[in-house]
């Protein structure tokens, strides 16, 4: 049996260690920390015990380019980085909304490999400046499902 979680379709099996659920997923709703108006949300899902997938649906500025990734810990509290630099590829906001001036919306989805998530761990997501990587531009604190 499949289940979809924020657009990563992960497969439901049993579990024996829960604090290493194989198959756990994360959710965020992601706000702006500034005046650059980017939202969106991101999704986490286990997919095993040493890999997850990750994805991220944004909306910014029209041809902005944005940098992204999960940390540990929470905005307020931000960790590191879990998985290297090339594990999130940066993101356009190329595609228009609709009925919207100077707004563009971007999608990625990723599998972060060798990576466990603890099911009792804080997480986040946050989008970043492209390039630079320092200055956050929306941040989410990641919620299990079911939690």
């Amino acid at each position: 049996m499949y289940r979809l979680v924020g657009g990563i379709a992960i497969l439901l099996a049993g579990c024996a260690n829960l604090d290493l659920d194989p198959f756990a997923a994360w959710q965020a709703e992601l706000q702006p920390t500034g005046p650059e108006p980017v939202t969106g949300r991101v999704a986490l899902a286990t997919e095993g015990s040493a890999n997850f997938a990750a994805g991220i649906d944004i909306e910014g500025l029209v041809g902005a380019v944005y940098g992204w990734e999960v940390a540990a810990g929470s905005c307020a509290a931000p960790g590191p980085r879990i998985g290297g630099l090339a594990t999130y590829p940066d993101v356009t906001a190329a595609d228009s909304i609709a009925g919207s001036v100077g707004r563009g919306r971007g999608k990625v989805q990723r599998v972060v490999g060798n990576a466990q998530l603890s099911t009792s761990g804080r997480y986040h997501g946050r989008v970043v400046r492209a390039g630079e990587r320092t200055a956050v531009l929306a941040c989410g604190d990641l919620l299990r499902a079911g939690s």
